[in-house]
């Protein structure tokens, strides 16, 4: 054929595909949409893959940015939206209908009720909710973004990504993050909604909208609750019912993938989303039988979405199927567990009284019986019975897990996806609809009004007041000028959060991110602590830690803020150990003279009465030179040995410890002419300076703990082929993921002042070599020093000393 014989057509079809097959006009065809769809797939596992390779040390050195897949991913969606769009051609067309009205309403009434929290948003939190708030500003500052909750192995990060997203468009405060998380509530009324209203009606979605917008007082908790991420579960909980709904009654089996996903990412978020998995396998067991296919795509789309955890799962041996499978179960239900479970149930909504609870309960139960009818009247399961599935599962769940047998209401907050529905069932016998709604309407309001009104109001001004004291010791913490503190749990990652970490708050309990005590140990020139007496316990605790301090001699400043205590300027660490084993009394030293040895000084002490128990450790310091101890024996004389420096005249100080805590009285400083050494004396060729602390049980190896900082110095050349080797045992184990990050030891080498070398130290055994230094002079000295990043308390029981590397062996080779 000639192509002057083509017709248009002909060359419109030649211009689209071309001679050698189809081209971008066949993006719509269903191998195309294959591959887009297989494109989408494999980025967005390579995105999650990527984004979260720094929580394995495996795949940290991938050198591969997650920018790539993402723009990939970004590419393949836009080639399909753009296909959708195009065949579809939809008309712009903006109609604010009556329900885009009522949901409008809704969330602004809810807005109305929750500002006042917001206002007061300090108050709104404690230390579960503080953590995700500062992993949200960890990842929006670019560290390491974690698959899981800080310290857990379970419980996804999801909520604090979304979060991160907010930090980095508008900054990082506790505001924000409650503000986000009622954002995502208020999207969860709407999918609701929207929801009630196609399974029951528009006036039966009202009214269960009409319970969602008024402040019940753990209601309003779980709506701002940053802690589990119930907020942004409710709203992932209502999409998987939505979706189901529309699968199982309308036959949008297309949903089926994204129904899947959302699964996963729900589970990955939270491992109490099995309630949703076990619902929406009822409906989807009931319209697909035993089309296997169905179940492989849905199992396919339920693995992507819950990628970031399964990848996790096969990297750490599965903890959470373990945690599943192997966890705790109190078996069968018992009456003293049906009693807990009721008595939290009602808790979510009444504060009494009991005869009214009763009521409340036969409301509750006539609506789960009446949404069960219409399946019997129907003769077949409706999509309402969504409901009724859902709670038979909770129940199911919840009473064979040992949650059960706890006194813990959040476990329960994921009912609050059903008490509305059944409240409003209940009603569903009356006629017509507009007297329904009233009727369902009145007893909400009657039910918050005589039953919750009160406890609501007291729970609102116990946010205000905890709001207030926070804002209030944070002020009092920022005027010491003091920015490592340790305190309880509870307290500890609340203020760091609060103070956007202008405050670094190390626990003094259960530990969700270690670096902050890390950084406690490192970085704190002394002890501060942060005490909150609101409990007996606590307040002792506060009693006792003073009352050391003053006992000891050891001088420090205070203030008071309510319940609040802050205790700072203490010389020194006060160890956990200290706490616990306190010495008897301070010992009366007296410096009783300086000798000459060959080896070197010997310093001598005595006590004016004998030093009974051991613990005790004399401590001698030359400032610039050297600062070592000696263990003091019972007795009543004491001697530390010290090397010769190089100037006679110098400032000696000297004091007593006990296990590491500083006793202040004994601290002494004098000025003194050295002796010379004998005739005869000779130094080693290695003397220790500084820095080399006791020797401690690690490893099966008794090792000598090094500071932070340690000097020694040589005292003669290096032969040709000599040198000096460092045989360190780096004891952090950063490689595990509590660490949460991409952390690692390091240490820098100093001659004579001047830098030498730096390396990076692997977790365990580490060998440092050091080459050709020389004294200055000949017969002279060469002083040595190593800088380690960190140092940290690494005892099991927190012991007395801040270890930045274990000693096995420093020599000559």
């Amino acid at each position: 054929m000639h192509l002057n014989s083509s017709t248009p057509t002909d060359l419109r079809n030649s211009t689209a595909t071309g001679l050698n097959g189809p081209t971008a006009m066949d993006l719509h065809s269903p191998t195309a949409t294959r591959i887009l769809r297989g494109l989408q797939v494999f980025f967005y596992a390579a995105l999650v893959i990527l984004w979260f390779k720094g929580n394995y040390p495996l795949m940290r050195n991938i050198p591969v940015s997650p920018v790539v897949p993402l723009l990939g991913l970004l590419a393949a969606t836009a080639v399909r939206a753009f296909v959708k769009w195009k065949a579809a051609r939809p008309r712009a067309r903006i109609r604010f209908t009556k329900d885009a009205a009522i949901v409008a309403v809704l969330i602004l009434a809810a807005a109305a009720v929750h500002v006042p929290y917001l206002v007061h948003s300090f108050g709104l939190m404690d230390s579960d909710e503080a953590i995700p708030a500062l992993q949200g500003k960890h990842i929006a500052e670019g560290k390491t973004p974690t698959v899981f909750y800080y310290g857990a192995r379970f419980q996804g990060s999801l909520p604090q990504h979304y979060y991160a997203l907010f930090f980095k468009i508008f900054g990082y405060s506790a505001f924000l993050t409650k503000l986000a998380a009622f954002l995502a509530y208020a999207a969860f009324l709407a999918v609701q909604y929207l929801l009630l209203k196609r399974l029951f009606s528009r006036g039966f979605a009202l009214a269960a909208g009409l319970f969602y917008v008024l402040p019940f007082k753990n209601l309003i908790l779980a709506g701002f609750d940053v802690g589990s991420g119930f907020a942004v579960v409710f709203l992932l909980g209502s999409l998987i019912f939505t979706l189901t709904q529309r699968i199982y009654a309308q036959g949008k089996d297309h949903l089926l993938g994204t129904l899947g996903f959302l699964l996963g990412l729900t589970f990955w978020t939270h491992q109490i989303a099995i309630i949703f998995i076990l619902t929406s396998g009822v409906f989807l067991l009931l319209r697909y039988k035993f089309r296997i296919g169905k179940y492989l795509h849905l199992a396919f789309a339920f693995a992507l979405g819950f990628l970031p955890a399964l990848v996790s799962e096969i990297y750490w041996d599965f903890p959470i199927v373990r945690m599943l499978f192997e966890g705790e179960s109190t078996g069968a239900l018992t009456k003293a567990k049906l009693a807990n479970g009721t008595r939290l149930t009602l808790e979510l909504f009444s504060a009494g009284p009991g005869f009214a609870n009763v009521i409340y309960l036969l409301v509750l139960g006539s609506g789960l019986v009446l949404i069960a009818a219409r399946s019997v009247k129907a003769r077949k399961i409706e999509a309402s019975a969504l409901f009724a599935v859902y709670t038979a599962a909770y129940a199911g769940v919840y009473f064979l897990s040992s949650s059960s047998s706890t006194g813990i209401i959040r476990y329960l907050f994921i009912l609050y996806l059903v008490l509305p529905v059944l409240f409003a069932a209940a009603f569903l016998w009356i006629k017509p609809e507009r007297l329904r709604l009233a009727a369902t309407a009145a007893f909400i309001l009657l039910l918050f009004a005589a039953s919750q009104a009160k406890a609501s109001l007291e729970d609102f001004r116990s946010v205000v007041k905890h709001d207030g004291d926070a804002r209030a010791v944070l002020a009092a913490a920022d005027s010491t000028g003091q920015k490592f503190w340790k305190g309880d749990y509870w307290h500890s990652y609340l203020l760091t959060a609060l103070s956007k970490e202008r405050l670094m708050v190390a626990s003094t309990t259960v530990e969700r991110y270690p670096y902050y005590q890390l950084l406690y140990d490192t970085e704190a020139p002394g002890a501060n602590r942060i005490f909150l007496r609101d409990t007996p316990k606590e307040m002792q605790k506060a009693v006792e830690f003073t009352e050391l301090l003053r006992r000891l001699g050891k001088t420090f400043e205070s203030v008071a803020i309510k319940d609040w205590l802050l205790v700072y300027g203490i010389r020194g660490e006060v160890y956990e150990k200290n706490l616990f084993f306190p010495p008897d009394d301070v010992p009366d030293v007296a410096l009783a003279g300086i000798g000459a040895e060959p080896a070197g000084l010997a310093v001598r002490f005595t006590a004016k009465a004998p030093v009974l128990v051991g613990g005790y450790r004399m401590n001698v310091e030359i400032p610039g030179f050297c600062a070592l101890f000696a263990p003091m024996e019972p007795g009543t004389a004491f001697t530390v040995s010290i090397p010769y420096p190089e100037d006679r005249r110098v400032r000696l100080r000297y004091f007593v410890d006990y296990q590491g805590l500083v006793l202040d009285s004994t601290a002494r400083e004098i000025e003194s002419e050295l002796p010379p050494p004998p005739a005869g004396s000779r130094r080693d060729d290695i003397e220790y300076l500084s820095g080399f602390g006791p020797r401690e049980h690690a490893t099966g190896n008794d090792w000598q703990a090094l500071e932070r900082e340690v000097r020694f110095r040589l005292n003669r050349p290096l032969g040709p082929s000599e040198k000096i080797t460092l045989h360190l045992f780096s004891p952090f184990l950063f490689e595990d993921i509590w660490w949460h990050g991409d952390f690692a030891q390091a240490v820098e080498i100093l001659v004579d002042g001047k830098p030498f070398a730096r390396q990076t130290l692997k977790d365990g055994f580490n060998t440092i070599t050091l080459a050709e230094i020389a004294p200055r002079r000949a017969e002279g000295s060469a002083l040595i020093e190593l800088k380690f990043r960190y140092a940290m308390v690494v005892s099991i029981v927190r012991d007395h000393w801040k270890t930045a590397a274990y000693l096995a062996s420093l020599r000559i080779d």
